[in-house]
Formats: C-alpha cells, structure tokens, sequence
C-alpha cells in the first residue's frame, strides 16, 4: 500500500509572493532512491567515525530490494522540487511476541532543512508503520546525541537497549 503519492503537507512564505511547497510521500522508484541517497552521503561526511562507509549504489540497490518485498518502507521529504530528508524502516515480527515490529533504520535530513520538518517525517513514518499493521516502532540515534534521545522522549519514545558496534 502506498502511503501517500506525495502530497502536500503545507506551503510557506518568506519572499512576498515565493511560496515553498513541501511534500512528504512514500519512495517507489530507483532515482528517488538515488535522491535520498545523496543525503546519506552528507550524513556519512558528518559522522566520520560510523563504522563501515556509505555506498550509494549498493544503499539504492539493496533499498528497492526490500521496498519491493514489502520489509522495507522510506518516507521521503521534498522542498518544492528537492528530497531534503528521508526515513527508512524495516518490518519484521518479533520472535518473542510474533507482533510486528517497524525498526528505523537511517534517518537522514539535509542539515538546512533540520528542525520541525524530522518531526514531520517521524510522524509520516508513524503512520505508514501503523497502516502496515505494525504494533512497535523502533527509533534511534548516534551515540552522543543527546537532543535527539530528548526529542524522541517528547513524543512518546522511551530508551530500551544501547548497542554496541565493531568492525570485523
């Protein structure tokens, strides 16, 4: 099911008569993936201590892999005619419960773009997870940053687990 083709989430003004059009919508074509991906690569160039590196191509293949076989979901923000921000979650029913469970697995924003519009994509993530019948949802956040552990908290996340990381 698609969440919704793009549409128009709201229209600001800041020049007279220049209006910004925002739109968030659910990926469905390899180049929108290449678009989102290209936020991944500015997010990589700001993390460089991540493990592993960002490989545009194999991101973009391996995404429309899992949107195709509907484990995968990436909710896309655009700004008039640009992707700024993207969300990706994967679905899975936990082995404890057999509940279905939507795990964000990268949340990029074009660091202009940041603020209330990742609450916009949080929410549009919601959404989408609850339409595919997911009962929880799994969020986080690089080691280190606070203010978004705070942000999650404010609307209703709480922290579960930390995981660790190694290279091998």
């Amino acid at each position: 099911p698609t969440l919704f083709p793009y549409t128009t989430l709201f229209r600001s003004s800041s020049l007279g008569s220049l209006r910004t059009q925002w739109k968030i919508g659910e990926i469905q074509t390899l180049s929108e993936l290449r678009e989102v991906s290209r936020l991944g690569i500015i997010f990589y160039q700001e993390k460089p201590h991540l493990l592993g590196s960002f490989q545009p191509d194999i991101w973009a293949s391996t995404w429309n892999s899992l949107i195709k076989a509907k484990v995968g979901v990436i909710i896309a923000l655009r700004k008039d005619h640009e992707t700024v921000g993207g969300i990706g979650g994967l679905f899975a029913n936990d082995p404890n419960d057999g509940l279905l469970v939507a795990q964000e697995a990268f949340w990029f924003i074009h660091p202009e773009t940041r603020s209330l519009r990742s609450l916009r994509l949080i929410e549009a993530f919601e959404t989408c997870c609850q339409e595919r019948g997911a009962k929880r949802i799994l969020l986080a956040h690089l080691v280190g940053d606070e203010k978004i552990g705070r942000f999650f908290h404010r609307i209703g996340y709480k922290p579960l687990e930390t995981f660790y990381g190694k290279g091998i």
